[in-house]
């Protein structure tokens, strides 16, 4: 992820550059964004404590979770140092379907933005999509929009389709706020050619495949991410485009 860093200038402390993407694993003083679909949060969030050891933000998709649940959890978080913004389930399901949450560890912080299209506060109260502003130090904000795509988009067309209206009220809500630098993440649980408005965004408008350009810190690239349960098969459904 894009790292945001403060560099002194001998003639001038006070000036704030932006400098290029770190080096992976790099301790310099760099931002790490991680995005996990946690299936159940409350049942990993120890495992969810250990990762943020060495991320700055994790974005959680399919947290999965009650009110209650979600209290217990904030609870052992803040214990940690670490607090966000955890959103609601599915409100039209009778189980707890979906969830999005985003975490910071401290000093960091998470901001909740408000929907300011109807179609985007409807979409959040599926569970499926997040707005979040991340503070990133040295007065740089990256606004994340956080997406958990209908299961079996890549074999279904008429899932494929749903996921691709989300990502059309997305991109519909992003036009509704100021510019900057922004990110779509999450667990789109298909290929971005399966997702007409998706590869509309890779293809013609210049964003950027995170996971497909990995090469650049000497890691593969489209790398697997998901291997569900009775599968033999890694697939890749989770990614980070800019």
């Amino acid at each position: 992820m894009d790292s945001y860093r403060a560099q002194q200038d001998a003639g001038d402390a006070e000036k704030v550059e932006v400098l290029g993407i770190s080096d992976w694993g790099a301790d310099d003083g760099g931002v790490n964004l991680d995005s996990v679909n946690t299936t159940h949060a409350e049942h990993h969030v120890d495992e969810i404590i250990k990762r943020m050891q060495g991320s700055t933000f994790t974005c959680l998709q399919e947290h999965s979770c009650s009110q209650a649940q979600l209290a217990s959890m904030q609870k052992m978080l803040r214990e940690n140092g670490i607090a966000g913004i955890l959103g609601t389930l599915d409100t039209a399901s009778r189980h707890n379907l979906a969830g999005m949450g985003t975490i910071g560890r401290q000093p960091h912080r998470v901001i909740k933005i408000e929907a300011k299209t109807a179609a985007f506060k409807e979409a959040m109260e599926t569970g499926r999509v997040q707005h979040v502003a991340l503070t990133m130090g040295n007065g740089h904000i990256l606004d994340v929009y956080n997406l958990y795509g209908y299961s079996g988009g890549h074999g279904s067309k008429a899932q494929a389709k749903k996921t691709n209206e989300l990502i059309m009220i997305i991109r519909a809500e992003m036009a509704e706020h100021p510019k900057g630098p922004t990110c779509i993440l999450g667990d789109v649980n298909a290929d971005p050619e399966d997702i007409k408005e998706l590869q509309l965004l890779l293809d013609e408008e210049d964003w950027i495949d995170l996971g497909a350009k990995a090469d650049r810190w000497d890691q593969p690239i489209k790398e697997y991410t998901c291997l569900t349960a009775g599968s033999k098969r890694p697939t890749r459904r989770d990614y980070i485009f800019v």
